[in-house]
């Protein structure tokens, strides 16, 4: 009976070795580098902070240690904490309200993002003049909420951790032919609550709790709803 040589053996074994590895690394759907996403508004107290931690939250629930949500302001009230109403509405929709300081948007802190979802045109405009690059990768929240509409992708299982990170990677690169025409029956712009009366923050409010739902269940994918444990 041939012996196989004990070297082969050894190759073959740590050959076949190797290969386990790498299908174990696989299958636990480890993504290597967070995904970037930074929400800007004026002051960093309203807007930006209540889309940074409602989208963190959501999308945490569904793929956890996949994104990071970050915001910053054009005008920010540097090191102020989110305004009172702002935090009562994030704390009744499940958002954590703790260490929190406004920050002032720059082109370095623009240039290390992957996603930008800007609260009004205008801010759109402020991000690309700090850095013109960016402008592939920036787009109002509710414009981003209309082009995702047309941005479904069939799907024969549920979206993996990985899935979800390539969808946010790779959506600037669809963008182009994703855009529609602007229409007087969408406004763009998340209104500015600041200094105003309740009935604003009100409104503030039910313009990004639905433009918050709609990019996440265009991440986890409509066919497929993806509940956490």
């Amino acid at each position: 009976m041939h012996k196989e040589h004990p070297r082969r053996a050894q190759r073959v074994g740590g050959l076949g070795m190797a290969r386990s590895r790498l299908e174990l690394q696989g299958n636990r759907n480890t993504v290597t580098r967070q995904l970037k996403i930074l929400a800007v508004c004026t002051g960093n107290i309203c807007r930006s902070p209540m889309v940074e931690r409602l989208l963190q939250k959501d999308l945490d629930a569904l793929f956890p240690s996949t994104f990071t949500v970050t915001s910053a302001g054009t005008r920010a009230i540097v090191g102020a904490p989110i305004d009172p109403l702002v935090h009562q509405f994030i704390q009744e929709a499940g958002g954590q309200t703790s260490n929190f300081s406004a920050r002032q948007i720059t082109a370095s802190m623009i240039d290390d993002q992957d996603i930008i979802l800007a609260l009004t045109r205008d801010h759109r405009n402020t991000i690309v003049k700090l850095s013109p690059k960016a402008l592939r990768r920036t787009f109002t929240l509710r414009e981003a909420c209309v082009l995702v509409a047309n941005d479904l992708v069939p799907r024969e299982s549920p979206p993996t951790d990985n899935d979800a990170h390539q969808l946010w990677a790779s959506f600037p690169s669809r963008a182009g032919r994703l855009r529609v025409a602007p229409s007087e029956r969408h406004n763009p712009d998340v209104i500015d609550p600041y200094g105003k009366h309740q009935e604003i923050y009100n409104q503030m409010k039910a313009e990004i709790l639905p433009s918050v739902a709609t990019l996440v269940n265009w991440t986890k994918g409509a066919d497929y709803p993806r509940h956490a444990d």
